[in-house]
């Protein structure tokens, strides 16, 4: 179910397969979107929080929403779009109960950019210090964007 690149082929048929099955009771269907969609939630709500833990939480949190709304599911939108919205949510619930934006550091190793050399890493290191210092600065909005199409490599469609 992966693409040559790493990513999740989400958004496919087999998603409203395994959730018609999972609503009829199919523990194993649930399991599967589980295991399918664990890392990028869990990605995604690191990013926004900084914080392991957090984001263990906010894909808990996020996986029994999804549980307990199963039969609200239309088919004709991507489940990805959906769990990345309640991810979304949750994250942005996280953070204005701890009332800030906390700012950390950004893993370039997680950016997608592969090491060309000392110049190149010198220069990436810069502009990730840039992104990090600048983030507290954005809107919510901002970073909702900024995190999901620049790190997580979502598409501009998806994200609206």
């Amino acid at each position: 179910m992966k693409q040559a690149n790493g990513r999740l082929n989400a958004g496919t048929s087999s998603d409203s397969k395994l959730i018609a099955r999972a609503i009829d009771g199919d523990m194993r269907s649930f399991e599967e979107i589980v295991n399918m969609y664990s890392a990028r939630i869990n990605s995604i709500a690191y990013r926004f929080t900084g914080s392991y833990e957090d984001a263990r939480d906010i894909a808990q949190d996020v996986f029994l929403k999804l549980y307990k709304a199963l039969k609200k599911f239309d088919p004709q939108f991507k489940l990805s779009t959906w769990l990345y919205r309640i991810t979304l949510n949750q994250s942005i619930d996280c953070l204005r109960k701890r009332g800030r934006w906390r700012s950390r550091e950004i893993n370039p190793n997680t950016t997608g950019v592969k090491s060309a050399g000392p110049d190149v890493e010198a220069e990436q290191k810069q502009r990730i210090d840039f992104i990090r210092d600048c983030l507290p600065e954005l809107s919510e909005h901002q970073r909702v964007v900024l995190v999901l199409r620049d790190f997580e490599g979502i598409t501009t469609d998806e994200i609206a």
